[in-house]
């Protein structure tokens, strides 16, 4: 900003204008190049990590399973087993893939806006923080019904899929007796709770996501 307002206000040359004008635009062309070098490294690695790690977790949850004792498949069922084995380490390989990255990124974003805000303003720096403990505050008391409307759906679906699992390995006997209003009923339920708590968790989310854009645009006004 100080370049274009003293070229227009004539204080300075149009020569010397142009060679900083280029010398700011190589410096955004080399961080642009060391930006896309390092998130290609970061989001290569994660990603690689995260299908390594849930691919072992597969491996021994499956393992621990078949050294149970049948009385157990009696109380978790069939269903539940293959959802677990799915959804659950999905979720884990989403957020080593995906969220540890962008979380790695934010801290570093913020650490490092801070110490900047702190040399040329620290003043201004402390006025602003409080909003900083609103989004703490926010993030970590929603965050909580976040995580525990998840588990809840994700055991609705986990049931679900129990019924499911032993509708369609028996599905004679199911026709033979004509329970399949009975049994579509039975799963049409646990979608019904999981669809409830899915609710709860989106509404609690976009409500946090509310809250948040709320204190950053109170911040600038």
């Amino acid at each position: 900003t100080t370049t274009f307002k003293d070229f227009f206000q004539h204080e300075t040359t149009k020569a010397h204008f142009n060679h900083e004008l280029s010398r700011f635009s190589l410096y955004f062309l080399y961080l642009a190049i060391g930006e896309f070098v390092f998130v290609y490294i970061a989001t290569t690695g994660f990603l690689y990590t995260g299908e390594h790690v849930s691919g072992k977790i597969r491996e021994h949850f499956l393992k621990a399973i078949l050294r149970q004792n049948i009385a157990f498949f009696d109380q978790l069922g069939a269903g539940e087993i293959t959802t677990r084995i799915t959804s659950d380490t999905n979720l884990v390989q989403d957020g080593m893939s995906e969220k540890v990255g962008l979380t790695l990124t934010a801290i570093a974003t913020f650490v490092t806006a801070f110490v900047v805000s702190f040399i040329k303003d620290w003043k201004l720096t402390l006025i602003l923080m409080s909003t900083v403990f609103a989004i703490v505050f926010t993030m970590g008391g929603m965050g909580g019904f976040i995580v525990k409307f998840n588990k809840a759906s994700l055991a609705s679906y986990a049931e679900g899929g129990t019924v499911a699992e032993e509708v369609i390995s028996s599905v004679r006997n199911a026709k033979a007796f004509s329970t399949e209003a009975k049994l579509t009923r039975a799963y049409d339920a646990h979608l019904a709770v999981a669809e409830k708590w899915g609710f709860k968790m989106k509404a609690v989310t976009g409500s946090m996501i509310g809250f948040l854009m709320c204190y950053v645009y109170l911040n600038y006004s």
